[in-house]
């Protein structure tokens, strides 16, 4: 990523949300949140299996 776009120096009148988080930044990319990832995704696709089976065929 080059400098001038690094999380702590996204412009606030450009894009409020990465300047507000930029300071943390460093502490939340840290975390793995691949388990909850994958869950999200297992789930969503789950979900939408479900879906598919319980509609009537065409």
């Amino acid at each position: 990523m080059p400098p001038d776009t690094a999380p702590g120096n996204f412009e606030a009148s450009k894009v409020p949300r990465l300047a507000a988080v930029g300071h943390r930044w460093g502490t939340v990319a840290a975390r793995d949140t691949y388990p909850e990832g994958l869950n999200a995704l297992v789930d969503g696709l789950l979900a939408q299996a479900t879906k598919a089976k319980d509609r009537p065929a065409r």
